[in-house]
């Protein structure tokens, strides 16, 4: 990495709208972003200020992104600049920066904290720990030997809660906790960690856990970083989830890939039903071909999520990432939750083609789903089933990038949109 300072431009127009409108808020209505299907996430800041520092041993990165504020950007985007159309006043999203964090390099380990994203798993929609989130405030070591692979996360949520929220977090006592519950202390912690064997030069199995900690500061207790599967009766204040996932390349250019969350496994001759069975899981496969002219990829995955997975009693064991976005004109405070897993939450299945072609020069993407939502969102009551009925939504993306310029058209649910952009790089 060299130290340094840069920026890019990116100046985009779009035609038709897929997104929904979101009201004015002031932290009482939280917002699903797979509702609007991550329009205002995929689309580009109008301009990026960059800064890089490092040496052999340490890097630091820090991206200032300008966006338009989350409100307006819903209710007219057809511009990335950050300004209004009909009024005369600037619309900058000032929830910068999304992306900011030191690395310690050292030869076959490394440490990352600050703001970033995270991912396990090879699959494009993960099931466990997902990059559907903008980013994550987290602290996170890694260690990559010849054959085994460790990693650790620490990442602190946003525990602001809405009123209502709040008064569940602090009244609900959930199945089997402790004689002290509730537990009510405003803080939210993920803590991850797994391990990824080569058993193989063509192959990776990974097993991990995800613990969602709330309402209590974590201690070593909770945490358990080199213990997977592990239950310390940690009743009332955590919420586990056990990880499995493998990635096969049996031939070059053939890859297989899957992935488990298991969240709870009822096993009637041991267990009650009180706690529902909750898991997701995905499988895939992709096939790179090479020719003189260019590559082809294709890709092919299916992704499950039952009713329940991702949930729980009370909100800070709730497996979301909650962001607020801050808005001027309107003047607004919108908390948007994030799935940490699956793009589309709970009570959904889908099923994604890919076909993309690439050179030096041209890069083409297309995408066809199909995506199948129940009633059930994170925020459903825990174990009650919602009514409603299950929708099918079928979409399909394609966009073909040139250099600098991108043209894409994006169609979901029977809605449209169009955008032209072109990016300027200058270091």
């Amino acid at each position: 990495m060299k130290s340094g300072f840069s920026f890019t431009l990116t100046q985009g127009i779009f035609f038709g709208k897929i997104n929904e409108s979101v009201p004015q808020d002031r932290y009482s209505n939280p917002i699903d972003p797979s509702e609007n299907f991550y329009v205002y996430e995929k689309t580009p800041p109008f301009m990026t200020m960059s800064f890089d520092l490092g040496n052999d041993v340490f890097k630091l990165h820090v991206d200032y992104p300008l966006k338009r504020e989350y409100v307006l950007f819903h209710e007219r985007n057809i511009t990335n600049i950050p300004i209004t159309v009909v009024d005369t006043f600037f619309s900058i999203d000032l929830n910068f920066p999304q992306n900011a964090y030191g690395v310690f390099d050292l030869e076959n380990q490394y440490f990352v904290i600050g703001r970033c994203k995270l991912k396990w798993g090879d699959a494009e929609y993960p099931v466990a720990l997902s990059d559907t989130s903008p980013y994550f405030d987290n602290f996170t070591y890694s260690f990559l030997g010849d054959k085994v692979h460790y990693t650790f996360h620490f990442a602190s949520i946003n525990p602001v809660l809405t009123a209502d929220e709040y008064a569940s977090q602090t009244s609900v006592i959930p199945v089997n906790s402790d004689p002290t519950a509730p537990y009510f202390a405003k803080i939210k912690t993920l803590v991850g960690h797994r391990l990824d064997f080569f058993p193989l030069e063509n192959l990776r199995l990974g097993i991990g856990e995800l613990t969602m900690i709330g309402g209590k500061f974590p201690d070593l207790f909770t945490i358990s970083p080199f213990i997977v599967y592990h239950n310390n009766f940690n009743e009332g204040y955590t919420n586990s989830m056990g990880v499995f996932d493998f990635s096969w390349t049996p031939i070059p250019g053939l890859n297989f890939h899957g992935e488990l969350a298991l969240d709870d496994l009822v096993i009637k001759l041991t267990e009650s039903d009180v706690k529902p069975t909750a898991f997701a899981f995905n499988i895939g496969v992709r096939k790179t071909v090479w020719t003189t002219l260019g590559n082809i990829l294709i890709g092919a995955e299916y992704v499950k999520a039952t009713d329940f997975v991702y949930n729980s009693f009370t909100p800070y064991l709730k497996f979301y990432n909650r962001i607020t976005y801050l808005s001027n004109f309107p003047p607004s405070r919108n908390i948007v939750d994030y799935p940490i897993g699956f793009s589309y939450g709970p009570d959904s299945s889908l099923f994604s083609l890919k076909i993309d072609y690439y050179n030096e020069k041209i890069t083409l993407e297309l995408e066809l789903f199909s995506l199948l939502k129940g009633p059930n969102t994170i925020h459903t009551e825990y174990g009650v089933q919602e009514q409603g009925e299950t929708k099918r939504i079928n979409g399909m993306s394609f966009s073909i990038s040139y250099k600098g310029a991108n043209v894409f058209f994006e169609g979901i649910g029977g809605k449209r949109r169009i955008g032209v952009v072109y990016r300027w790089a200058f270091k």
